[in-house]
């Protein structure tokens, strides 16, 4: 809940549903929102789904994928962590929806593409096969690089960070890949669309 997304989609979901944020950091509580910092497994063993109707999974080890090529061990800790998750609604055995934050690197061509990228596409596998067993619905968001309107509200590993604060500077912008394509999408907006998920939800 302490992410870049995550206390987007909180401060827009929190005023209707009651939230369980778990988080390696400790943000504060509130009358609508818990906090737990632990790990996800440490927080789902002891976790009784019974009251749960949705899980919205968009941690991540580390988002930058660049981080996975030096230590790929981050890779299993992903995928570990989801299998945990279904693997708790099948056993629970109810009808809990989950969203799932992928990565539109996914669509890319086989050839150029990272090991987060193809990870992703594993998790979106994992997902789609528990959901046949254990009869479940999920929705997968495939996200494009997020960025706010905010510019300090950014990451600073981010290229958007980086590149705005050498264009306040007149600093050189260095391009070592000409054909790569930046694509982005506001926090604001995939935040909103979530809330709108399960808005929908609600509805049916």
């Amino acid at each position: 809940g302490s992410g870049f997304l995550g206390k987007k989609v909180i401060n827009n979901i929190s005023n209707k549903y009651q939230i369980l944020s778990v988080d390696k950091k400790k943000i504060k509580s509130t009358k609508k929102v818990k906090t737990f910092k632990t790990t996800l497994k440490n927080f789902l063993k002891k976790k009784n789904l019974k009251n749960v109707s949705y899980i919205i999974h968009l941690a991540v080890s580390n988002p930058k994928a660049s981080v996975y090529e030096k230590a790929p061990n981050l890779l299993k800790k992903n995928i570990d962590d989801l299998i945990f998750i279904l693997e708790k609604i099948k056993k629970f055995n109810k009808k809990i929806f989950l969203i799932f934050a992928s990565s539109r690197d996914v669509e890319k061509n086989k050839f150029n593409r990272d090991l987060y990228s193809f990870s992703k596409e594993y998790c979106e596998n994992l997902i789609k096969q528990y959901s046949i067993n254990a009869k479940f619905n999920f929705c997968i968001l495939r996200i494009p690089d997020l960025f706010d309107y905010k510019i300090n509200e950014n990451p600073k590993y981010k290229a958007m960070y980086r590149i705005t604060k050498n264009l306040e500077k007149s600093k050189k912008i260095n391009i070592d890949n000409p054909d790569h394509t930046f694509e982005y999408i506001s926090s604001d907006e995939i935040s909103k669309f979530i809330s709108n998920i399960l808005k929908k939800k609600e509805n049916k």
